[in-house]
């Protein structure tokens, strides 16, 4: 995975399904959404989203 992967809203609208298909794959764990060229959103996969609740053993989502 490399760090601090961006992609544009306009580009995640239209490449919604790759960008998914590569968090299933593992190929990433975040993705900052930029929009009008600043960071507005940040996608996580559901490894990385979980990862706090196991580590202190908490229910999350």
């Amino acid at each position: 995975m490399r760090q601090n992967e961006y992609i544009s809203a306009t580009n995640l609208s239209k490449k919604t399904s790759a960008t998914l298909d590569a968090f299933d794959r593992g190929e990433m764990e975040n993705m900052i959404v930029l929009k009008n060229n600043a960071p507005k959103a940040v996608l996580l996969s559901m490894e990385a989203y979980f990862r706090p609740c196991r580590r202190s053993l908490k229910t999350c989502g």
